[in-house]
């Protein structure tokens, strides 16, 4: 599972929108674009190393 700190680091949030965009990719060019892709019930998830984050889960906080 990622990390809070790790995922500071890899995403930014937007509250107004509700969108996660890329601060950090091994992609060229997709720093600044909205993360991840809408599955087909609607749902958005993104994927971060190899593992898929669904993007309206609440996670735990961290200790």
């Amino acid at each position: 599972m990622i990390t809070h700190a790790e995922l500071l680091e890899r995403l930014h949030y937007d509250p107004l929108t509700g969108l996660f965009t890329w601060l950090v990719s091994s992609r060229p060019g997709w720093v600044g674009k909205i993360a991840g892709s809408q599955h087909s019930q609607g749902y958005w998830h993104i994927r971060i190393r190899g593992h898929l984050y669904l993007a309206h889960q609440s996670y735990p906080q961290p200790p």
